[in-house]
């Protein structure tokens, strides 16, 4: 059985990336498409186990974004995906091997920031120049590297998601994360990006299945 607590804890980290490098590989328009990420688990003590941790988040994930919509596919994880929808601002996520569909509400309090730092041009990713977004919590640190010319997002659209302050964090950024890393007391999770496919997507990939159970997240 997975803890309740570090089940949630982990999926919110979704939910919640310089010599010689250009500032722009894509088009500024709006980002719509997918990106491959990978994760690097580093275990700081003995309080989890890292293929708990590693069965939980993954290898290798699948992002879609379209529109502030979002579905990330995650094979072999716990939660084999993840969706959120801007319609009725609310994540959902199935596990493995359970035919119930959980499903949270995003419209709550976020966690208390207690600091945040922006620094111009610290890291390259897949050879764009990104910046950092460092933002100290009281458990947790979460630090993002973007490029606000790249992957641009309308920020409006994840005003209403405040549960993994996801409405401060594009605040900010105005652009998904091309790396992000999610460092707590016992362990830190590096998720880098390892492409970027700009395309159209169809509404169908951000449905929630039908004819399956639906339970709130508690």
């Amino acid at each position: 059985m997975v803890p309740a607590k570090l089940f949630t804890l982990l999926l919110s980290c979704y939910l919640l990336s310089c010599s010689g490098s250009t500032r722009t590989n894509i088009p500024s328009a709006f980002f719509e498409g997918t990106i491959s990420y990978k994760a690097e688990i580093v275990r700081k003590t003995n309080k989890y186990d890292s293929l708990l941790i590693e069965h939980i988040i993954g290898k290798n994930s699948v992002y879609y974004y379209k529109g502030g919509n979002n579905k990330i596919e995650t094979p072999g994880a716990l939660s084999p995906y993840l969706i959120y929808s801007v319609a009725d601002n609310r994540v959902y996520t199935q596990r493995l091997g359970v035919d119930t569909i959980y499903w949270e509400s995003c419209a709550g309090p976020g966690i208390k920031i207690l600091k945040y730092t922006i620094t111009p041009d610290k890291e390259t990713v897949l050879g764009i120049l990104c910046d950092e977004l460092r933002v100290e919590f009281e458990n947790k640190t979460v630090t993002s590297y973007f490029n606000a010319d790249t992957l641009r997002i309308d920020p409006a659209l994840h005003k209403a998601n405040t549960l993994t302050n996801e409405d401060f964090f594009a605040e900010k950024k105005k652009a998904l994360s091309l790396k992000f890393i999610v460092d707590k007391p016992d362990y830190k999770v590096t998720y880098t990006a390892t492409s970027v496919i700009p395309a159209k997507l169809g509404d169908d990939i951000f449905l929630i299945p039908a004819n399956r159970p639906l339970v709130e997240w508690k």
